[in-house]
């Protein structure tokens, strides 16, 4: 299928991106704005994690280092307790699966600047549980 409609996003920077593409995921993950910013700079911290590293359970575990932890903190403003509060939050919501990244979320970027998001769509009737649950 091919599809119909293109809506251009423009972003002014990495971080900027982040923010968008959770911004753009906000009804699939119900994530409150501080969580957010949070989820945005996580992502970030895993892209820059993953153009030196090619093991996806290395990233992981980088990721979740003293020292990768305190730059995400310091570049959010919040204090290591709040930090530990808004990844409870992230769990919670299923966007962490423990401490890697829910795959659903996690964008799947290259060296080249564009990125595609396909959202299919599907009104019909048959095998789909919101309208068969339908009553008029």
């Amino acid at each position: 299928m091919k599809p119909n409609n293109f809506i251009p996003v423009k972003s002014a920077s990495r971080s900027a991106f982040f923010r968008t593409w959770v911004e753009v995921l906000t009804p699939w993950h119900k994530l409150a704005p501080r969580e957010r910013d949070v989820f945005a700079r996580i992502l970030e911290q895993y892209y820059i994690l993953r153009k030196k590293v090619d093991d996806p359970e290395l990233i992981a575990e980088f990721l979740w280092t003293n020292a990768s932890r305190k730059d995400m903190r310091e570049s959010l403003g919040v204090s290591r307790p709040h930090f530990q509060l808004m990844l409870t939050a992230l769990r919670r919501q299923g966007v962490l699966e423990g401490d890697k990244i829910n795959p659903r979320y996690l964008p799947h970027l290259s060296e080249d600047p564009n990125l595609g998001l396909y959202i299919f769509f599907d009104w019909s009737t048959k095998n789909n549980p919101v309208s068969e649950n339908k009553q008029d």
